[in-house]
Order: C-alpha cells, then structure tokens, then sequence
C-alpha cells in the first residue's frame, strides 16, 4: 500500500493507503483521470507533486479550499505523493509531517484561511 495526502474540497485532510498494483486507485479518489500540477516550491523540494480531476471544471467539481496554500484555483479533491519517476511512492513521516505543518493541522483540527 501506498500512503497519499487526500485534500476533499469541503476542508478534509487525510492519509489513504491506496494499493500501487491497482491501476484505478487514484482515479477512483479523483473521481476522474489524473492531471499532474506542480506544488508549491517548498513542497516541490521535498519531491512532492500533486495530482487532480483533469476534466474537473467540465464535470462542475466544487472549489477546493486549500486552493490559496496550493497558489491556484482548483477544484474537486487533491492529491499529494511522492515522485520518484516513472512511480508514486509512500509518503514518508516527514511528508507528513511537512504537510500538516504547510496546511496547519493541529492535534486533528485543520484551520484554513490562515
């Protein structure tokens, strides 16, 4: 299993280990096929990416309200892994910890708008 960021548009953050074999994984947490976007620098860094609906705006997916941390406007759910070309690997402890320091969760509660 591998383990991704899962941003759901309504504000919900969360770890899913999704089997690397299947090749409908992500897509079935995309709602759609995938489109690569580029992240922020200091997650860019860390050797992150993120992955979106690529038909979202033609399918009227909702806002994505980690939109301003991610600096453009998306919609539908995010998804953030690892790359290590031509795969996706697990994200480490440290992604994660690096995510939930750059979206602002604390003990579980997640504050957007800050």
């Amino acid at each position: 299993m591998t383990r991704v960021c899962l941003l759901a548009p309504e504000s919900g953050l969360s770890y899913p280990d999704v089997d690397p074999n299947d090749p409908y994984a992500m897509h079935d947490l995309l709602r759609g096929y995938m489109e690569l976007i580029q992240l922020p620098q200091p997650l860019a860094e860390l050797g992150l990416v993120g992955l979106v609906n690529e038909e979202g705006l033609l399918k009227q997916l909702p806002y994505n309200v980690y939109s301003p941390f991610l600096g453009q406007q998306l919609v539908g759910p995010v998804i953030i892994v690892r790359s290590a070309p031509p795969e996706f690997v697990d994200l480490t402890d440290e992604d994660v910890t690096a995510l939930d320091e750059w979206f602002g969760v604390v003990r579980g509660v997640i504050f957007v708008g800050r």
